[in-house]
């Protein structure tokens, strides 16, 4: 047997065995890429055919803008003038007074309990934790600027009870 002739029945072998296979990529390929998409784009096209049908069907509530209410339009803002501009004013914050009291009431400690710096810290970080207004920003606005008040509340107190602490 000749080289050739062995690389030619090999060869031929081989084409046989691989038929099936590339039938099989062949036909997935046109049945899981081509198939959907020409779907796909035979769907597509007819929604746009159906929306620009749409559109050109007669609205009567639609109604195109004319002139004549362009020049009503400029006649109106002239009598009322231009809008006003309104000045944000920046709100300067102010710095809670506090009484010792109250501070003490806020901390949950009882009038004339001496106060270590350890529980008064570890009680300072757990109100911060409960009232802080990062907690309740889901909840919407007036949350938060409640807990923005409790939390300066906090604060103003934390100071004046820092002073006393021993």
């Amino acid at each position: 047997m000749d080289v050739s002739q062995y690389y030619i029945t090999t060869l031929t072998n081989a084409a046989k065995n691989l038929g099936p296979i590339v039938i099989f990529v062949i036909g997935g390929y046109f049945i899981f890429v081509k198939l959907p998409f020409l779907f796909l784009k035979k769907n597509l096209t007819d929604q746009k055919k159906k929306l620009f049908s749409q559109d050109q069907l007669p609205d009567a509530t639609k109604k195109p803008y004319t002139v004549d209410d362009y020049k009503d339009f400029q006649r109106r803002i002239k009598i009322l003038g231009p809008p006003p501009k309104q000045e944000q004013k920046k709100e300067v914050p102010k710095k809670e007074k506090i009484s010792s009291l109250s501070a003490e009431a806020l901390f949950e400690f009882s009038p004339g309990q001496k106060i270590t710096q350890d529980q008064l810290k570890k009680k300072y970080l757990q109100l911060l934790k409960q009232n802080h207004p990062d907690k309740v920003a889901s909840l919407g606005e007036d949350f938060k600027i409640l807990a923005e008040k409790k939390t300066k509340e906090i604060n103003a107190a934390y100071e004046k009870l820092k002073s006393r602490a021993a």
